[in-house]
Formats: structure tokens, C-alpha cells, sequence
């Protein structure tokens, strides 16, 4: 029987190799164990996932994570794959206002992802990125930090956190 949980990444131990795109000082870990990001740059803010890489074909798997904005502001995510067969985008906003506490963000992998080239089963049996754009506007929109936390990829429904 394969173990349903793949990859989990709650950053008890430090960023373990996560990037952005900011440079090393816009990603630290907060006092809660959440992998933070400062928007303090032009451009977008892309998260890369360094341990979710591999096989993430599966009967019923999904991809999820719990995000929070500080700031008023709260734009869509955008989640990209990777693959020598193609790439996959799915996106999702935020919802919750500030002070409102986190979103759980939950895509399963055997629903639409906006597919911009490839055959998904064959994108999904070898994901060579991950990458997570965590804000899409520039530096100035109100929200100054997001993060991220318990981030799992799995190959079988989980119930909801």
C-alpha cells in the first residue's frame, strides 16, 4: 500500500531550501512556523518548492496549503507545474480581509488545472518545478506579507483541515 501522504513541508525546521525570486532576505520563518514573505519589491513574488518534485500521479491526490495576507489587500495565487511534457496553471484568491486569520487553499489533482501545454497525466507523473506566484502586484497594493504553512501534497483525498 502506498503512504497517501507524499511530501508535508510545515518549516519546523527553517525554509529547507525554499527561493523566491525577492532574494534570501524577503523569506524567513515567523514566530508561528509559517514561511513569510515581504513585498517590498516591483514584480511579482514567486515562492519555488524545492521538496514537492517527482510523481504526483496518484488515484485522488491533491495539493493544498494554508496562506495569509498581511495587509489590506489580498490577490490571486497562481500555482504552476512543471514538466518535460508541459506546464499546468491553476489559479486562486484570497478571500479573507485583514485580521481575518488564513485561507486553506486545496486543489485536487484530478479536477481542471488550466493546462497551458502537455497531456496531464504525463505533467503530473514527473513535476521537475513548483512554483507558487504569492502576489501579483507590485509593492505598493497594501499587502506587505504573506505566508505560507502546512504545505502537503497527497495521492489520496485527505479530509479538511
Amino acid at each position: 500500500v502506498q503512504d497517501p501522504i507524499v511530501t508535508i513541508e510545515d518549516f519546523s525546521t527553517g525554509t529547507n531550501g525554499w527561493t523566491t525570486n525577492d532574494g534570501p532576505a524577503a523569506l524567513w520563518v515567523d514566530r508561528t512556523g509559517a514561511l513569510c514573505l515581504v513585498d517590498n519589491e516591483p514584480g511579482d513574488l514567486t515562492l519555488f518548492l524545492p521538496a514537492f518534485l517527482g510523481d504526483w500521479g496518484g488515484p485522488k491526490g491533491q495539493f493544498e496549503f494554508t496562506a495569509y495576507y498581511e495587509g489590506s489587500n489580498q490577490w490571486p495565487l497562481v500555482i504552476t507545474l512543471h514538466s518535460p511534457a508541459g506546464s499546468a496553471v491553476f489559479r486562486d484568491g484570497l478571500t479573507n480581509l485583514e485580521g481575518a486569520g488564513s485561507e486553506h487553499i486545496s486543489r485536487p489533482l484530478d479536477e481542471i488545472w488550466w493546462e497551458e501545454d502537455g497531456d496531464w497525466a504525463t505533467i503530473l507523473a514527473n513535476v521537475t518545478q513548483v512554483e507558487i506566484v504569492v502576489d501579483i502586484k507590485d509593492g505598493h497594493s497594501g499587502a506587505n506579507e504573506i505566508c505560507i504553512d502546512d504545505v502537503v501534497l497527497t495521492r489520496v483525498p485527505r479530509l479538511p483541515i
